[in-house]
């Protein structure tokens, strides 16, 4: 039987590792969205960004009290929180990703319509106002 100390030592660890990561993680996908001023990305690495804070809170506490359970509740709600705001990103996405605005010209003639772009005499009969 492994002792309690042992079991201890070994989930501070493993926290302080998964800290490490998620930094990591939260600090490339921040600077990623400051590349590229994405709505989702910002959305993504603020999840990160919980999801790491939520693990360190829930360490940092440990070392005050001994109640478990406020630490498990504390932990789980950034967790929680994080999820929420990864899935939004994941959501606006999917959701604005396959809208056409009303001014887009649409340019017939590829081969789904069994006939050339090379072949069209008049491009102007084949552009077409989305309305």
């Amino acid at each position: 039987m492994v002792p309690a100390l042992d079991i201890r030592l070994g989930i501070h660890i493993l926290k302080l590792l998964g800290v490490a990561i998620g930094g990591i993680i939260s600090a490339r996908s921040m600077s990623a969205y400051f590349r590229t001023k994405s709505r989702d990305l910002g959305l993504f690495a603020l999840g990160f960004m919980l999801l790491t804070l939520g693990i360190f809170f829930g360490e940092f506490l440990s070392f005050f009290t001994d109640d478990l359970l406020i630490l498990i509740l504390i932990e789980t709600f950034f967790v929680l929180i994080g999820f929420i705001s990864m899935l939004t990103a994941f959501y606006v996405k999917l959701t604005h990703s396959y809208r056409i605005p009303e001014n887009t010209d649409i340019i017939l003639g590829d081969d789904r319509y069994s006939f050339a772009f090379e072949d069209m005499k008049d491009s102007n009969d084949v552009i077409h106002q989305v309305k």
